[in-house]
């Protein structure tokens, strides 16, 4: 019973890691952060900073693992499109 509460913990985790994973990249997918939440009329400098505050502009590699970290202590960020806590938004 225990070997199978084992063998269902660890396919549960590898799922919920794979998820997270597909869950990053695929948002990565959708274009320019920076273009999809400002305005249209948005100047380059507000694009650059909304890169540089949201740290957009490292590496790939570097946001996923900040990224990660972030899920794995529950800070899930803040809502951009609610400008409050994401977790509060999603708990909602």
């Amino acid at each position: 019973m225990l070997s199978f509460i084992r063998k269902r913990a660890v396919a549960s985790l590898i799922s919920l890691i794979g998820l997270v994973v597909m869950v990053f990249f695929l948002s990565r997918l959708t274009g320019d952060p920076a273009a999809l939440f400002l305005p249209v009329e948005a100047s380059e400098e507000m694009k650059n900073q909304f890169r540089e505050l949201h740290g957009l502009n490292d590496p790939l590699l570097v946001q996923f693992g900040r990224y990660m970290g972030d899920v794995v202590t529950g800070d899930l960020g803040d809502s951009l499109r609610k400008a409050r806590p994401a977790l509060d938004v999603v708990l909602e």
